[in-house]
């Protein structure tokens, strides 16, 4: 992680004010030209607290996750969400055609070194979360660097991405300029940084307890993939969700969050600061 740390030139975390029961701080990464953007929600509190970094989908961003990150406040967890480079967000520089999994993977690994420093969060107790292509994401960062997280959590996740590409193109030669993925388009890096992965092989480097969630009416990443995952991980505990789809709401969204709950105090990062 050392290597990236060097690579940040500056940072900082602003208070944007507060909400019931928790402090929002906006924060900025600065590495070269570029930036990332997110924001930080704590307890109210001193701390130091644990953190959970919230990773959004593609074409997501940090709003999508604003309701996990103020749930987690109130079992005296920070939760940090934030907008990748290269995304569709506000608050993170790019160019859309240069976005691809591994790109968010740097964005994830940084971003990680730079709380890891931060004075309200406990640097021995950050766990990763991520929706869809951000939870494949998540596992990728996790599996290369363990240290640096303490749990793991994977909604939806898109492990099915590589596969994807794999049909669509009969080789690396063949692969376009730009393309279109669910009606977005995005150019060559993102089918071309992933050719050569291969998923379950790199995410079962990690071996602590990890929670995947996955709806079993989703119709974009078929929860057949968790599933795999989920033999796969040493310390895995898989919970589909009736009736959801590609996305948790209402009822669905409630279940998780329970899930998650239940999962960051079996790990002991749930409770008081210290």
């Amino acid at each position: 992680m050392r290597q990236y740390i060097e690579e940040i030139h500056c940072a900082h975390a602003a208070s944007e004010g507060s909400g019931s029961g928790f402090l929002v701080s906006g924060i900025q990464v600065s590495f070269g030209d570029e930036h990332l953007g997110g924001k930080l929600y704590t307890p109210v509190g001193p701390g130091p607290w644990p953190l959970v970094i919230c990773s959004h989908g593609f074409t997501g961003t940090y709003e999508n996750l604003v309701s996990t990150c103020e749930m987690l406040t109130q079992i005296g967890v920070a939760g940090l969400c934030f907008d990748f480079r290269n995304g569709t967000g506000s608050l993170s520089s790019g160019d859309f055609l240069k976005m691809s999994v591994e790109t968010e993977v740097m964005d994830l690994t940084l971003l990680t070194s730079y709380c890891q420093h931060l004075p309200v969060i406990r640097p021995d107790k950050i766990v990763l979360l991520g929706h869809s292509q951000g939870g494949l994401v998540s596992a990728l960062t996790a599996a290369r660097h363990p240290d640096a997280a303490a749990g793991l959590i994977l909604v939806y996740p898109a492990f099915s991405i590589v596969d994807d590409v794999h049909s669509r193109f009969p080789d690396r030669d063949h692969l376009p300029d730009t393309y279109s993925v669910l009606g977005a388009t995005v150019g060559r890096p993102f089918a071309e940084d992933i050719w050569d992965l291969d998923v379950y092989s790199e995410i079962a480097a990690y071996r602590k307890p990890v929670l995947i969630m996955h709806g079993t009416d989703d119709e974009i990443v078929d929860i057949s993939c968790s599933e795999r995952a989920a033999g796969i991980y040493s310390q895995a505990t898989f919970i589909p969700i009736e009736g959801a789809g590609h996305g948790f709401r209402g009822d669905a969204l409630q279940k998780s969050f329970a899930a998650i709950r239940k999962y960051l105090q079996d790990i002991g990062m749930a409770g008081s600061p210290g």
